[in-house]
């Protein structure tokens, strides 16, 4: 990984750990990188930087305790698959996978999760032009605006774009994970006994 890549994730994750910090505060905090609601957990992934985008995973557990039938699951998940495609910001992929655990070194617990893959081009991050044009207003008029230092990037241009990046994922996350919950909670009312 080079020192670009390391910036781009590291401030990537700075946008989605304040969106997970909102969505700790409005739901219910679990452990991690995790919160509930209504009896759904969420988990907001660490971002990663791939070629020239960056890619992040949101899961929540399928609520397996109003929904009985491995018929019912399927159809939960097919449901919530088709909503999260026809959102405004599609994903990557959308996977169903179970997870075995130990809960106690005496009984194993199964769940049945929805992980959902996000990817953002950097062109729809940043724009180069936009942060050249601004970079010339900070030129211009340096008292106007507070850009605060990074260490190691000595422009005024790396650190908007770092800014950019922080802003845009923030944004994207908050619109990625609301999407997934309102979904979850669209297809619950339809398929789950409450």
């Amino acid at each position: 990984m080079n020192l670009k890549e390391i910036y781009f994730r590291q401030y990537a994750e700075y946008g989605l750990n304040d969106q997970l910090g909102a969505f700790q505060k409005k739901y219910k905090p679990k452990k991690g990188r995790r919160f509930n609601d209504k009896h759904i957990t969420y988990e907001i992934g660490q971002p990663k930087v791939a070629g020239n985008s960056i890619e992040f995973e949101i899961s929540s557990k399928i609520p397996q305790d109003e929904i009985k039938t491995p018929e019912g699951m399927k159809k939960y998940f097919e449901s919530l698959k088709k909503n999260l495609f026809n959102s405004p910001f599609k994903p990557v992929s959308v996977k169903r996978e179970n997870i075995i655990w130990d809960a106690d070194k005496d009984t194993e617990k199964s769940r049945d999760y929805v992980k959902v893959n996000y990817r953002v081009d950097f062109k729809d991050i940043y724009s180069e032009s936009e942060v050249a044009k601004k970079a010339e207003e900070i030129r211009t008029n340096p008292d106007k605006f507070n850009i605060p230092s990074i260490p190691s990037i000595s422009t005024i241009r790396g650190r908007l774009v770092l800014f950019n990046i922080q802003e845009n994922l923030n944004k994207l996350g908050n619109a990625t994970i609301s999407s997934f919950i309102e979904a979850n909670e669209k297809v619950r009312k339809k398929l789950c006994r409450s």
